[in-house]
């Protein structure tokens, strides 16, 4: 059997049963584009940040037991300062390192160095570096310092190498999880090598669990975490009582009054339409422009004068409406990958959207894109907030008027749309999440695609920005049609 990684050692801590699993390769995960941008890139900021230390040795192999015992070779080489990739076995614990570095003070031991993509000291980054201390503890290694690499926020495309990272150091905080760990491992290594898969208890860690459903949610008809926007308080008061469905909980638990709605429907098995909605719905100014953004984020910059890990709009679509459901228009936008297109994405929307009738868009996101662009173009500004003015944003007008038990607790798009608009949703598009046509982008941007790639992907970006104006569309008139029929 494989030995313990950080990753499964992790899991286990937050549930013995999702660690027994995870251990045993049994949980299916579909391989995402965004899976493959965010490891192209991570590979490509260690490989930056590897390169700054020239005179080190790589520990890397093909086979894992033959860099183990490379790693161990140059360890006993009194002559050899830094260390590349090395990776450890002690007992059934396994760690790999990106960076050590022998102290000059050999009796000091040595200086670990983890490159991350992240800007911040996550608490994911101190417990994953402090399980691989753990390791080198366990064989007696001593430990000087322990940092963090990442992006420094200053660096800029043209930027020496050198300028592109900053250290944090972190020597604190992972002696402290590490000492927690130490006491841990016995226990967690009992559950992972049992036999049987350890029994599962309903806790916090639950709510995303990728098993929950096939675990203890299994079991549970209307968990509470269906419940939207539950606090860590709430939740915590909750399992205290072993309350885990929301028909078990009694009509004096403080909620709030969405969580109220949200409660009553699933316990009576009913549909809530605020005595509201027709005249939300009425109030909304002809003509109707439907709008939707997509952006990028990358740790490195795509262009000049861009700060790591800023978002940047990549292309809009806008459905335009006379009447209900009576599309008149269709714009769209998607920018050159290889410029940096804001300025343009900011003056076409302001061509297209006119000066007068509603914006409707789904979450706040772009509201706040438009006010990131008119405070980076002064001259556009003042027609980019009068855009602004004019936004409606759907998700907040259903969250506040309309709950359906199909929604589940949740109230994003891709949940909402098969809901009120049957036999439409996203499955049969090629991108079909935010994600995934960020990373599609990004590759375009890198010129990691070729022309006939970039080509069939712009389609495919397109599609999908067009579907979610053309979602609200239908959404629009499905809210009207209820409204309506609530009022006779």
């Amino acid at each position: 059997m494989d030995n313990i990684d950080k990753s499964v050692f992790l899991k286990c801590i937050e549930c013995p049963t999702l660690g027994w699993i995870s251990k045993r390769n049994r949980i299916k995960r579909t391989r995402t584009v965004n899976d493959e941008f965010m490891y192209y890139e991570f590979k490509v900021i260690k490989q930056k940040a590897q390169d700054l230390f020239s005179s080190a040795s790589d520990a890397k192999c093909k086979d894992r037991m033959d860099s183990i015992k490379r790693t161990q070779e140059l360890i006993n080489d009194a002559e050899v300062e830094i260390i590349l990739n090395p990776q450890f076995i002690c007992g059934n614990l396994f760690a790999s390192f990106d960076i050590i570095k022998r102290c000059k003070d050999k009796a000091a031991g040595w200086d670990i160095i983890e490159v991350k993509v992240g800007k911040k000291n996550k608490l994911k980054y101190i417990e994953g570096v402090s399980f691989k201390i753990l390791t080198l503890i366990n064989l007696g290694m001593q430990i000087n310092s322990v940092s963090i690499m990442h992006i420094n926020s200053k660096f800029r495309l043209g930027m020496d190498d050198k300028e592109c990272f900053e250290l944090s150091d972190v020597t604190d905080k992972v002696d402290w999880q590490t000492t927690q760990f130490v006491l841990m491992a016995q226990d967690i290594e009992k559950q992972l090598y049992a036999e049987e898969v350890p029994e599962a208890a309903i806790k916090r860690k639950c709510k995303n669990c990728p098993l929950f459903l096939e675990c203890v949610g299994a079991k549970i008809k209307n968990p509470i975490f269906e419940l939207p926007r539950l606090s860590a308080l709430q939740l915590q008061e909750l399992l205290s009582k072993n309350i885990y469905s929301i028909n078990d909980i009694s009509e004096d638990f403080p909620l709030t009054p969405h969580q109220k709605i949200v409660a009553d429907c699933i316990k009576n098995n009913k549909t809530y339409v605020s005595p509201n909605l027709k005249g939300e719905l009425q109030k909304i100014p002809q003509p109707f422009y439907y709008l939707d953004f997509e952006s990028v984020t990358t740790a490195i910059p795509l262009y000049p004068d861009v700060p790591p890990h800023s978002q940047l709009l990549t292309q809009f679509s806008v459905h335009k409406c006379l009447e209900i459901d009576e599309v008149a228009e269709h714009f769209e936008y998607i920018a050159d990958p290889k410029i940096n297109n804001q300025k343009e994405i900011a003056q076409t929307l302001i061509a297209c959207l006119g000066k007068e009738g509603a914006i409707i868009t789904y979450s706040g996101s772009e509201k706040l894109s438009l006010l990131h662009l008119a405070n980076a173009y002064e001259d556009l500004k003042e027609s980019l907030l009068a855009i602004v003015e004019r936004i409606i944003d759907f998700e907040y007008l259903i969250r506040n008027n309309y709950y359906n038990v199909e929604f589940g607790g949740h109230s994003s798009i891709k949940t909402i749309l098969p809901v009120l608009v049957k036999d439409m949703g996203y499955d049969w598009l090629e991108i079909n999440q935010g994600g995934d046509a960020a990373a599609t982008f990004a590759f375009m941007a890198l010129g990691i695609y070729t022309q006939e790639a970039c080509e069939k992907a712009k389609e495919h970006l397109l599609r999908y920005c067009k579907q979610d104006t053309f979602a609200m569309v239908k959404i629009h008139k499905a809210l009207l049609e209820i409204a309506s029929a609530e009022m006779v």
